[in-house]
């Protein structure tokens, strides 16, 4: 068999918790995979009391309606960039339309980062400050996308450092967000993927307490996707855990040959689809989870610029 004869499977996890310091959950994932097809969402609700869940739920529920299982296995080949871009811009209509029928919830918006990986590529639609990486077998790190944040385009005009936007005080003032106007500017990317390569996904109740490099650690370490978000929530919560904090880990694994897609398998895949809310993840029983005692000395002792 030729090397060129073998494909990628994507395995991945979609966890969600609500951290140390708030009371509800206003985090939405979702995530299936199907052989080399998947697709990924991260939404960080906003808006206080249920708003922000309600923002949320809203951008997830649009998603599946226009991008199900069986449309993507089935049109996969032909969707663009635009086909996201037009999704996430239909959950920012229905977003305003419901605050415009539910005036308790004005002023209710949300994030949203978006992946559909499809054999050795992944493109993405983002809004806000949740985040999409890129993690190389080696552990090198790429932001795929770019925050909309205040701190960010003080960054991009050079006027802060990155060691100064870590502890700014309007590090999470964002400039764009789902729900702020019908005229939303919707981010997207594209790049390519290689077999054992890690893709993540994140709101930032997890890249305000672990940071980059050891994110990268954590997760080129372990092929076990479940393991390795359990572990990032973990940490995360050992340093305060002050939002709610939600991770997708998807891992590209090599396989013999080129996935096919059946349609006798869509029920299977639609299983794996996750909407998770845990209280408090406790995950010491998990395969491949490292008590938080552990997995400060393991990030204290791989210490990096």
């Amino acid at each position: 068999m030729t090397a060129n004869q073998r494909g990628m499977i994507v395995l991945g996890s979609a966890l969600t918790d609500v951290g140390r310091a708030r009371n509800r959950n206003e985090d939405r994932v979702h995530f299936w995979a199907h052989a080399d097809v998947s697709l990924a969402v991260v939404a960080d609700g906003m808006g206080g009391a249920a708003a922000g869940e309600e923002a949320s739920r809203i951008v997830i529920d649009t998603v599946q309606a226009r991008l199900p299982v069986e449309f993507v296995l089935q049109n996969q080949a032909t969707l663009t960039e635009r086909d996201l871009r037009l999704t996430v811009q239909a959950a920012n209509h229905n977003i305003l339309q419901h605050a415009l029928q539910h005036p308790a919830l004005k002023g209710m918006g949300t994030t949203v980062t978006l992946a559909l990986v499809r054999g050795g590529s992944v493109m993405v639609a983002h809004v806000g400050d949740s985040r999409a990486y890129h993690i190389s077998p080696e552990g090198t790190i790429t932001q795929i996308t770019t925050d909309h944040s205040f701190v960010q385009a003080l960054l991009d005009a050079k006027q802060i450092t990155e060691e100064q936007a870590e502890t700014h005080p309007m590090g999470h003032i964002l400039y764009r967000a789902l729900g702020q106007t019908k005229d939303l500017k919707v981010d997207t990317y594209s790049m390519r993927l290689h077999p054992h390569d890690h893709l993540l996904l994140c709101s930032d109740g997890l890249t305000r307490h672990v940071r980059r490099h050891e994110i990268a650690q954590l997760t080129s370490q372990s092929t076990e996707t479940n393991s390795i978000a359990q572990n990032l929530i973990a940490l995360a919560n050992m340093r305060g855990g002050t939002d709610n904090i939600s991770v997708i880990v998807l891992y590209l694994d090599e396989t013999a040959s080129t996935p096919q897609h059946s349609a006798d398998q869509l029920e299977q895949q639609t299983n794996v689809t996750h909407d998770v809310s845990t209280a408090h993840l406790e995950a010491e029983d998990a395969p491949g989870h490292v008590a938080t005692d552990d997995l400060a000395r393991q990030i204290d002792s791989n210490p990096k610029a």
